[in-house]
């Protein structure tokens, strides 16, 4: 069976463990999960093909973010994804700034994903006059950066996630783009066929 690594970067604090928690759970973590490190393992079938992705998440003390141990983990990882919070234009901007030169000095030619998260706030933060960053700004960032995609999620409200981790599966495996953006629009048709029925529940 053929194995892939998947490591998820960013700011302290844009919600990357309780991404990884809600996913490998099914439930979004109940306590504060900031001291918290995760990675699991899990399997893809994808046609005819098993794989298996080990997703490692990258919560260090600081005293280590320089250190060897980020360094291995971007090098040996085949997708890197990025994530900072919508509410939070610090953790966007580190993205240029701090976060893709240490992926290009640790790394060479990345599959690299962006990801928005806490998309839950947007309405209510809208209402309060607080600026937020936009699909459109997080889109063009991706490209910016070379991101092959862009996504956008709230473990909160389990949004968008199981698009992420299917995408990522297809990445690791190389899937064309056009493959891909028709798994992702089946993907996106299933994920509103189950908001309906919880709506309805």
């Amino acid at each position: 069976m053929e194995k892939f690594q998947v490591l998820f970067i960013g700011n302290f604090y844009v919600g990357k463990t309780s991404l990884l928690i809600t996913y490998n759970e099914g439930k979004f973590p109940e306590k504060n999960n900031e001291l918290f490190y995760i990675d699991f393992s899990k399997k893809f079938q994808i046609k005819n093909r098993e794989i298996e992705i080990e997703f490692e998440d990258s919560i260090l003390p600081e005293s280590y973010q320089e250190g060897v141990i980020e360094k291995y983990k971007i090098n040996k990882a085949n997708v890197i994804s990025i994530c900072f919070a919508i509410d939070n234009d610090h953790s966007f901007e580190d993205i240029e700034t701090e976060w893709i030169p240490k992926i290009e000095e640790n790394s060479s030619n990345p599959k690299i994903i962006l990801i928005g998260t806490k998309i839950d706030l947007r309405n209510k933060l809208k209402e309060e006059n607080q600026k937020l960053i936009t699909k459109e700004e997080g889109i063009e960032l991706a490209k910016k950066i070379n991101a092959i995609k862009y996504f956008e999620c709230s473990s909160l409200n389990q949004k968008g996630i199981e698009t992420i981790f299917n995408e990522i599966a297809l990445i690791c495996v190389g899937k064309d783009r056009n493959e891909q953006n028709k798994q992702n629009e089946q993907n996106e048709q299933n994920e509103q066929e189950m908001n309906k029925k919880c709506i309805l529940n």
